[in-house]
């Protein structure tokens, strides 16, 4: 990717320890990480929205098993940060613009035109919506961060998720804390370490990567062991163990796709360019997932799955048509349709969707990756 010149820091926390700043194009990992991620949020979504849940259901099901503890909270951890980290990218870009004051109010409005989207999703789509969701933490917690040093940001995040995994395993605390480590960790050039070809950047992935896959597997084992046990564990210790091999397998995939990434030499391959698309129409994709569901229980009654078996195919067809829509819709417009309405609600202007209305705007600025940062 081309970089421009450095320029110094400018904004709310001018003269601190951040480091200068550059101007990049968008960061195309980042991208293919948020496909993935939706990809495995949206296996757990339509597992709710197409299997007939009954009392009599057998937990014990190999394909139940296998979202629990292969699936189930390994890349809502990976959503949350990411929606961390593009906040920061876009309040960076957002502070060379206009001034300070204005730029934290863009940021209210972003946060706040998200509410609405995710509350239309909870009452007429999917009860389990994590828009609403995430609009309120980044209205409570991410906007304040606006106004503090990226140290305590960071540390707030890292520490909140360990103590959230320790006391209440996967939950809704999770997604609050996991922005916020987001937030933090860009502001110390982690979007630009995670493309970073330079050998000491690539031998830390690597040696973080085997570290986070060899926990996150043996505490995924002992997870299934004690669901396999004949008497029911702890749920305190089940939960706990189950969030941190969530956030353990979490960290492994970021960081494995990552080396991938690194190894491609950034370019688009058969592998990355279906997460890709996806990755940058994923609010669009998110709500179409649900929206296809209802619309296809109401016009067929009995479409919702009673064999498990057919849950990951049909899972994965629509993420098939996901990809390819995604990828001609992407040939004419720059934003997915939703993520096009949420660009022009927080700026209050109408935004050029279409390819050929002139270069887009330069939106992916970042700290330069230094042992400072």
């Amino acid at each position: 990717m081309t970089t421009a010149a450095t320029s110094p820091r400018t904004g709310p926390h001018a003269g601190q320890d951040t480091g200068p700043t550059v101007t990049v194009g968008r960061y195309g990992f980042l991208d293919v990480l948020r496909g993935v991620a939706l990809c495995g949020i949206l296996f757990v979504n339509l597992r709710d929205l197409l299997y007939r849940w009954t009392e009599n259901a057998d937990l014990h099901h190999p394909v139940l098993r296998f979202y629990d503890v292969v699936i189930q909270g390994r890349f809502v951890p990976i959503f949350a940060f990411l929606f961390g980290v593009s906040a920061w990218l876009l309040y960076s870009s957002t502070q060379r613009r206009m001034p300070v004051r204005a730029a934290r109010w863009l940021m209210v409005r972003r946060f706040a035109t998200l509410l609405p989207i995710g509350l239309l999703n909870l009452f007429l789509l999917y009860s389990g919506d994590i828009l609403t969701m995430y609009a309120v933490i980044a209205l409570v917690l991410v906007v304040p961060a606006l106004f503090l040093p990226r140290g305590p940001v960071l540390a707030f995040g890292i520490v909140g998720t360990l103590v959230a995994y320790w006391m209440w395993g996967n939950s809704p605390l999770i997604a609050a804390t996991m922005m916020v480590a987001g937030f933090g960790a860009a502001q110390f050039g982690l979007p630009q370490w995670l493309e970073s070809t330079r050998r000491r950047d690539v031998v830390t992935a690597a040696f973080v990567f085997a570290a986070s896959a060899v926990a996150g597997a043996v505490l995924s084992i002992l997870q299934n062991s004690m669901m396999n046990a004949d008497v029911l564990p702890d749920p305190d210790a089940l939960d706990r163990v189950g969030g941190f091999a969530g956030l353990f397998t979490a960290v492994a995939v970021v960081t494995g796709l990552s080396l991938l990434w690194r190894a491609c030499g950034s370019r688009d391959t058969v592998v990355s360019t279906p997460f890709s698309v996806l990755g940058r129409t994923a609010l669009t994709n998110y709500l179409a997932a649900s929206a296809v569901v209802q619309i296809l229980l109401h016009v067929f009654p009995d479409t919702q799955l009673t064999n498990l078996w057919w849950l990951p195919v049909a899972t994965v067809g629509i993420l098939v048509v996901q990809v390819l829509a995604s990828a001609v819709w992407l040939r004419f417009f720059r934003y997915g349709p939703v993520e096009w309405v949420w660009r022009c609600a927080t700026r209050w202007e109408l935004v050029p969707a279409r390819t050929q209305d002139g270069p887009a705007r330069q939106e992916s600025p970042v700290r330069s990756f230094s042992p400072r940062a």
